[in-house]
């Protein structure tokens, strides 16, 4: 009776931490899965099988563009991962998937996600992200691991998103796209230039005036010699008629 007891209280300790020993198995697969194509080590021997119809979800804050070395958010969701419905699964973004070992995930590059009844995640896991300062095109990868018993192997249901890194190889701005000038560097600037054109335009107004100036003095001496002439000959026909 005893011994009956105690087998009975193995088995239901054993049913107990079996859920979590299978979220174990499948979390230390995660930091090394590579997809259909790996074989995992140890007891799980058999290649991954992918899901028949599960898949996992993912969208971006920066809507598929980011600059080099900022953060932005990817959110993930399961849908129709029917093998592990009902289960606690490991979701997350494997250094060895796409180009996940670019980026930077925060706090962890996994979390640990339940499953309802259909195999849907009834809340959305957001992940802090951190952009490579490289440029270009990248593809990043979250996978959701099930161990089916502990033994055999792992399942897996997967999705992607492509992000474009906007930066260059030394973390930079772009050749086309140059720091802004500082605010007092422009207003300098533009002071500058309208004292400039405060001179020019004072210079000129001058010059024209002094050569206004210039005409009219040239023509007075011009009036008064003319005036002179007109009054000796005057004085010229005034003498010849006394003397006639």
């Amino acid at each position: 009776m005893k011994k009956i007891k105690n087998l009975l209280f193995v088995l239901i300790i054993g049913l107990l931490f079996l859920p979590i020993g299978l979220i174990l198995s499948a979390e230390d697969a995660m930091p090394a899965f590579s997809g259909g194509s790996h074989s995992t080590d140890g007891c799980h021997n058999d290649l991954v099988p992918l899901s028949a119809v599960g898949t996992v979800n993912l969208t971006s804050s920066v809507n598929g563009s980011v600059n080099g070395g900022t953060d932005f958010t990817i959110s993930a969701w399961i849908r129709n991962f029917t093998e592990a419905s009902s289960e606690v699964v490991p979701l997350g973004f494997s250094s060895s998937r796409g180009d996940n070992g670019d980026f930077t995930f925060a706090p962890s590059y996994k979390a640990d996600i339940g499953l309802n009844t259909t195999g849907h995640t009834t809340t959305i896991q957001n992940f802090t992200v951190t952009a490579p300062t490289t440029g270009g095109n990248y593809t990043i990868t979250a996978d959701a691991l099930y161990d089916l018993d502990g033994d055999t192997g792992l399942n897996y249901a997967w999705g992607s998103i492509n992000i474009t890194v906007e930066g260059s190889s030394n973390g930079g701005p772009l050749d086309d796209d140059p720091p802004p000038l500082p605010p007092l560097l422009v207003l300098a600037g533009t002071i500058g230039g309208l004292s400039i054109l405060g001179v020019q335009i004072f210079l000129t107004a001058k010059f024209l005036l002094k050569g206004k100036n210039g005409k009219k003095s040239d023509q007075k001496p011009k009036s008064k010699k003319v005036k002179g002439r007109d009054q000796e000959l005057n004085q010229v026909k005034g003498v010849t008629a006394k003397n006639e």
